[in-house]
């Protein structure tokens, strides 16, 4: 199959019990970044262009929580026009019930938001699609168990799943659209599920 949509995968949270963690933001948040596979250049020269006017190195990445106010302003401005679709998929962990934390793991659970983020996603860029996680190559585990639950998932839609489900750090040239998507995830996550300008153009999906 011809590849002809490439998607980034991160997210932003811890997926533990909230009520065991009083000091952090309630929310947990997947965020998933497509674009054709023809104008992924595109979005590394707005990138680099971005990069270059804040003074960082060309192979900066962009970490939501690492930035300052400045960086973040600068990298959603660069986003607009871009020809990027963003997914996420937002949770408030307060609203997880004792069995649903008591039955899964942390995994389980960033695994399950996922697949309600790829639910919401454009078919085509499933079908045509190979999504790029942001995991190292050595953590087979997580992304095996990835590749089965989203099989179900994408059976469930009536579609054919992604075409490859692949590890990627996200410090790799190649892992642009997990940047963006870190930067959506982060985003919302510090929103609290709220849309604010940044966000005007993605799809919002909340549990």
């Amino acid at each position: 199959m011809t590849i002809h949509y490439v998607s980034g995968l991160d997210w932003s949270g811890d997926p533990g019990d909230p009520n065991r963690q009083a000091d952090m933001l309630p929310g947990f948040a997947v965020a998933i970044a497509s674009t054709q596979r023809e104008d992924i250049s595109a979005v590394e020269e707005r990138l680099n262009a971005c990069r270059q006017s804040l003074g960082y190195r060309p192979g900066y990445v962009f970490h939501y929580k690492e930035s300052d106010s400045r960086t973040r302003e600068s990298f959603f401005a660069a986003m607009q026009g871009l020809p990027v679709s963003v997914v996420i998929h937002y949770s408030n962990r307060r609203h997880w019930s004792p069995s649903y934390l008591s039955s899964t793991t942390g995994p389980e659970r960033i695994r399950k938001a996922i697949g309600d983020a790829v639910n919401a996603m454009n078919v085509q860029h499933i079908e045509q699609g190979i999504l790029i996680v942001d995991q190292r190559r050595d953590e087979k585990n997580f992304v095996g168990h990835l590749r089965r639950d989203l099989r179900a998932v994408t059976k469930q839609m009536e579609i054919a799943g992604f075409a490859k489900i692949v590890p990627r750090p996200d410090d790799r040239d190649d892992t642009q659209l997990i940047q963006i998507a870190d930067m959506f995830a982060g985003a919302i996550r510090r929103s609290e599920g709220i849309s604010t300008p940044h966000l005007k153009n993605a799809i919002i999906v909340r549990a």
